[in-house]
């Protein structure tokens, strides 16, 4: 009977902790540095190194590479006409656009 009462005691109280840990204490607004909002943590795919487009989503050594020679002589105008240019498979298209910027 008395495990019984301390295994029922621990669960009450754990429980009671895990509410308590979880009620929100009010405080200052969080502030977000400017330079993580907007654009500014977007990669240009014209001038980007290799490391930096390595971080996008779904992207290949290949892909990184193929970018990287094809916008030496022509650089990117816009989405469209990266996407036109079929540089990095269409799947993965969908996950970076709004990472990138020309």
């Amino acid at each position: 009977m008395m495990p019984r009462l301390n295994l029922l005691a621990l669960a009450t109280f754990a429980a009671l902790g895990v509410t308590a840990l979880s009620v929100s204490v009010p405080g200052p607004p969080l502030q977000v540095p400017p330079q993580t909002l907007g654009e500014t943590n977007k990669i240009n795919l014209n001038s980007a190194p290799a490391e930096e487009l390595a971080r996008l989503p779904r992207l290949g050594s290949d892909s990184v590479s193929a970018i990287i020679e094809k916008r030496k002589n022509n650089p990117f105008k816009d989405w469209d006409d990266f996407v036109a240019r079929r540089l990095v498979p269409s799947f993965s298209l969908k996950e970076i656009r709004d990472r990138v910027t020309f």
